[in-house]
């Protein structure tokens, strides 16, 4: 097991005054729980702390077996650290979201193995590296934010929307900008205009496309999209994973 480690903090909890419990999303793709003493800061020396929500650590383990689960870190240091989003609440609302649904589609681990699979951390690192630049700038289109984030994500999880054709007649869809088509939450996929005559989904469409065919850097995140749009996506995802909405809490506090 390799002790030397980079990941982002996705959660943490406050324990015996001066430690950390938290949850890390490592590079490799997999997500431990690991105690960081001291991790609070404090103590004669007022230390400050270094363990943000979002931010990116390189970590060192203690050299032994994990204790229920549990790693421990024996020293630690900030790799990358969001610089705005603190002090913009919207920016801070969808970094929480980011985390909230990482957390929850990711599988935790009481071994780490050396299979290396980054995209889920490539994901959740490219999101939140452009929200904050996003922050910086002042300009924050909450939906296009979290379509960009979401429509990314289902890519590495397997179940992002079919954009080819329509999953009821089969017509084919890309190429076609003029026709209208409406997002299937139980088919995985859209239906054309002649199938689901509400129509209304086309921008969201054309959206998911973008993010399926262009990197992450070369987004439009600025486009403002309206909250009913990242809705759809947010129930396509809870169905996809079999999840509760509400168990996604800081979802409300944006949408």
């Amino acid at each position: 097991m390799s002790t030397s480690l980079s990941g982002i903090l996705l959660s943490k909890v406050l324990f015996k005054e001066r430690d950390i419990l938290a949850t890390l999303l490592l590079k490799n793709g997999q997500k431990i729980k690991v105690v960081f003493y001291g991790g609070a800061g404090g103590g004669s020396k007022k230390k400050g702390s270094t363990l943000e929500l979002g931010y990116s650590l390189k970590v060192e383990l203690v050299a032994r077996p994990p204790k229920e689960g549990l790693f421990t870190a024996k020293e630690w240091s900030v790799h990358w650290a969001h610089k705005f989003i603190r002090s913009d609440h919207q920016a801070f609302y969808l970094l929480c979201l980011f985390l909230e649904i990482i957390d929850h589609t990711s599988e935790l681990q009481v071994e780490i193995f050396d299979e290396f699979e980054e995209r889920l951390y490539l994901v959740l690192s490219n999101a939140l590296f452009y929200l904050d630049q996003a922050a910086g700038e002042k300009i924050i289109s909450k939906s296009n934010q979290f379509i960009s984030f979401a429509g990314k994500l289902m890519q590495v999880l397997g179940f992002a929307p079919d954009l080819s054709s329509c999953i009821t007649c089969g017509v084919n869809l890309q190429g076609v900008d003029s026709f209208e088509r409406r997002l299937s939450f139980e088919n995985g996929g859209f239906n054309c205009i002649l199938c689901d005559q509400e129509g209304g989904d086309l921008n969201l469409y054309q959206k998911l496309l973008s993010i399926k065919t262009e990197k992450y850097s070369a987004l439009d995140l600025k486009e403002v999209f309206p909250p009913h749009l990242a809705q759809k996506v947010f129930s396509y995802l809870c169905y996809q994973i079999q999840m509760e909405p509400k168990k996604i809490k800081s979802y409300s506090m944006l949408f």
